[in-house]
């Protein structure tokens, strides 16, 4: 009875006494029906009472409200601050005007459009990541940003059936370099990150730094990978090349004299 109530835009009446009554979701339908300039305010009034019990869709209105200045003055800030709480409970539509409002260098507006992305409704990432990768290419862009967008399609670029990145079959082609490349970018420094870590754990391990502390910076190295702050820019096999010619012994003074002599 209550679920065919809620879905029955047409008689408004039952879901408005529901709403009265408290129920979180019946505010949040009717602050989500209401129209017209006249109003705005009962949709502000329902979209906060249904945001103060934790409603999901409450939140979410309750940004668009501060977002367009309906029932209330606009404000950014607070569109932000609803559409963030919103996010944090799964509405994907939040998640995307979020990134929206965020600044494009900002790596969170990445990582929300990702999470929408994965949730099935990827527009915002998918006509916007590319650039991204270009501008890092160029080197104008942000590792932190590269770093987000390979984390955000890593397991969700299917090269094999289907053709896909997010499910989503159109432009793969064209999609999917950058694609690859961020996320080859995001494994590295994934791998650089750990490689610190156990560097560290071998210097503390050395010198008898107490485990706890150990601990800690080990945490703080890993807690920064995001920052993407180590250079991967050689390729897998040209450190592995640098590696060998480290490890292979140097000749020696009197050996390369004997070279110089023997090529006379």
């Amino acid at each position: 009875m209550f679920a065919w109530i809620l879905g029955n835009q047409e008689d408004e009446a039952p879901l408005r006494r529901l709403a009265e009554l408290g129920f979180a979701f019946a505010q949040a339908r009717l602050a989500d029906q209401t129209q017209g300039e006249e109003i705005f305010k009962e949709r502000f009034k329902f979209a906060q009472l249904a945001a103060a019990q934790g409603e999901c869709e409450g939140f979410f209105l309750l940004g668009w409200c501060f977002h367009d200045g309906e029932g209330c003055e606009m404000d950014f800030d607070k569109a932000k601050e609803k559409f963030l709480l919103a996010s944090e409970l799964g509405h994907a539509w939040a998640m995307n005007l979020l990134g929206i409002l965020l600044e494009e260098s900002d790596p969170q507006r990445w990582r929300w459009w990702g999470q929408a992305a994965a949730l099935g409704d990827s527009w915002s990432f998918l006509f916007n990541f590319e650039d991204q990768v270009e501008f890092f290419n160029s080197g104008s862009g942000s590792a932190a940003v590269m770093f987000a967008v390979g984390r955000a399609l890593q397991g969700h670029v299917n090269e094999e059936e289907g053709r896909t990145i997010f499910n989503e079959k159109h432009d793969f082609d064209s999609r999917i370099g950058p694609a690859k490349q961020a996320i080859a970018f995001y494994d590295a420094q994934i791998k650089a990150t750990k490689d610190a870590m156990r560097a560290w754990t071998l210097v503390g391990i050395r010198y008898n730094v107490v485990k706890d502390v150990r601990k800690l910076i080990a945490k703080l190295i890993w807690d920064l990978r995001q920052e993407a702050l180590y250079d991967v820019s050689k390729r897998p096999e040209q450190e592995e090349e640098e590696e060998r010619e480290e490890q292979e012994p140097q000749p020696s003074a009197r050996a390369l004299l004997a070279q110089k002599r023997a090529r006379k």
